[in-house]
């Protein structure tokens, strides 16, 4: 399914016009220990809410 079948079946206007396509970032973390994820929720404009998930190599906390 491409995003403008994506946005018009889950009504979701951001992805209308985003071509399809993959993002690779780096991995940041080591062998033993995974970076701190932070999820910023942003509503308006605004970050109205943060999550931080630690030790996830342990389970999340």
């Amino acid at each position: 399914m491409d995003a403008a079948s994506l946005w018009s079946v889950a009504g979701r206007m951001g992805l209308r016009d985003v071509p399809r396509g993959l993002l690779i970032e780096p991995f940041i973390g080591t062998a033993h220990k995974l970076p701190i994820d932070y999820k910023l929720y942003v509503f308006n404009g605004r970050v109205e809410a943060t999550q931080v998930h630690v030790e996830r190599e342990q389970g999340q906390r």
